[in-house]
């Protein structure tokens, strides 16, 4: 972090780098399950997904690469487009996977979809919360491959996702050193 001293004022400066494009939008379908015998019916969103990075500046002068945070978000959200999202650890949701159905169980209300027409998600419920600290989870991991030793400079990374006009959720993590 640079420190600017003007006299009695000092200044401390961030960096952040951001990316919201129509890259990162994506069409599914979820529910969200409210109990052992209740969830709302199945419907769909228009999802848009944005990224902010905070960090130190490389030598080049950057945060992180526009294309290459960009490019990493895009390929997380093509696999949730025009599909239904499924928890795959929700306490109240009973998942049955034989490969070519899903079956699903949520208290007295069941369904049977092709599998190829799903995405079980590692998450308790699809919420928006939810689903933002997921995609964001999956974008650590890919950036952490990509970037390798670079992943130090990156301090703070926060995911927004909205499901629609006026309705986002976002979630924030900081990196510790060992990122």
């Amino acid at each position: 972090m640079l420190f600017l001293d003007s006299g009695d004022l000092v200044v401390s400066e961030r960096f952040t780098v951001r990316v919201a494009s129509p890259k990162l939008i994506f069409n599914a379908a979820h529910f969200v399950i409210f109990g052992p015998e209740s969830c709302e019916p199945i419907h769909g969103h228009d999802f848009r997904v944005s990224a902010a990075v905070q960090g130190d500046l490389s030598p080049t002068g950057w945060v992180i690469d526009f294309l290459v945070l960009e490019r990493a978000l895009a390929q997380i959200v093509h696999d949730f487009d025009h599909v239904l999202l499924i928890p795959a650890n929700s306490p109240w949701l009973q998942v049955t996977n034989d490969g070519t159905f899903i079956e699903l169980r949520a208290g007295p209300r069941s369904w049977r979809f092709p599998a190829s027409d799903c995405r079980l998600i590692s998450i308790p419920n699809v919420t928006t919360e939810l689903l933002a600290q997921h995609i964001g989870v999956c974008l650590q991991e890919r950036l952490r491959a990509e970037l390798g030793r670079q992943m130090a400079s990156l301090k703070v990374m926060t995911i927004e996702l909205s499901e629609s006009e006026g309705c986002t959720a976002s979630w924030t993590c900081t990196f510790s050193a060992q990122d």
